[in-house]
């Protein structure tokens, strides 16, 4: 069976049974997917080196168990809620009939949908809860991502997830983050968001980061991206001094 279950899928799999259990060795890995623990450990050490997992001795234990402070969902749509709610509207006036849009996971993204749903579009997202209200009550045709769920946020995350987006192109991207400064870029606080978030923004003709301005001057964990990868910074209120630092490195800046 081993030569049978492609790299991709194995790796899938042990990254949402660690991510599940928090931790794994190699041995139940090995049992698990009837695989060798050789081919085990090398996966483990791959996945290790891409910040997927953290490798501990005899197994692996997910990187999520010790540096996830994610917020659940239902308590950052509180937060800012008028806010992200006019940064939403802003961001949807980018959006023209016909385009492809990638619509990131997380409160402010969120918010873009209700404005987009008598558009004919596609939409391609890593967030349930967008796929679901699209799927819902609108005009746009929906590509969802597969990968594990990260239950707190609702996004879809991991090997599965990053295909996706790096083998789809889009017109527009729009990327939520939990941290943006002028000199350090944008950053997350988890590992697993990283890989999904670069191919995100790689595979985009535009790229528009959508934020309340809480995450301004903020550095988080870690680090995704550089400002100049985003030709837009959608959010609710910039000092005139930073607003001209981010269009020096030509990103535009749009206050809603």
């Amino acid at each position: 069976m081993e030569e049978n279950m492609y790299k991709e899928q194995r790796q899938e799999a042990i990254l949402q049974y660690v991510y599940e259990k928090k931790e794994a060795s190699v041995k139940e890995l090995s049992e698990m997917l009837d695989v060798s623990n050789v081919t085990i450990r090398k996966d483990l050490i791959e996945l290790a080196k891409m910040g997927k997992v953290l490798k501990t001795h005899g197994g692996a234990t997910s990187v999520e168990s010790i540096l996830s402070t994610e917020t659940p969902h239902y308590q950052k749509d509180k937060t800012f809620r008028e806010e992200k709610e006019r940064i939403g509207k802003a961001a949807a006036k980018l959006v023209e009939e016909g385009n492809t849009v990638i619509i990131d996971s997380g409160s402010t993204p969120y918010h873009v949908v209700p404005n987009i749903l008598d558009k004919e579009v596609m939409v391609i997202t890593n967030d349930v809860k967008i796929a679901y209200k699209l799927a819902l009550d609108s005009k746009a045709k929906v590509l969802v991502a597969g990968g594990y769920i990260e239950k707190s946020v609702f996004s879809l995350l991991g090997p599965t997830s990053e295909a996706l987006f790096e083998n789809t192109h889009a017109d527009f991207a729009f990327i939520g983050l939990d941290g943006m400064d002028i000199e350090y870029g944008a950053s997350v606080k988890s590992f697993t968001e990283m890989p999904v978030k670069q191919a995100m923004i790689r595979n985009a003709d535009k790229v528009a980061a959508v934020m309340d301005s809480s995450k301004l001057k903020q550095k988080m964990l870690v680090k995704f991206a550089e400002v100049e990868d985003f030709d837009y910074i959608i959010t609710n209120e910039m000092d005139e001094e930073d607003k001209k630092a981010y269009e020096e490195k030509g990103v535009k800046v749009i206050i809603a």
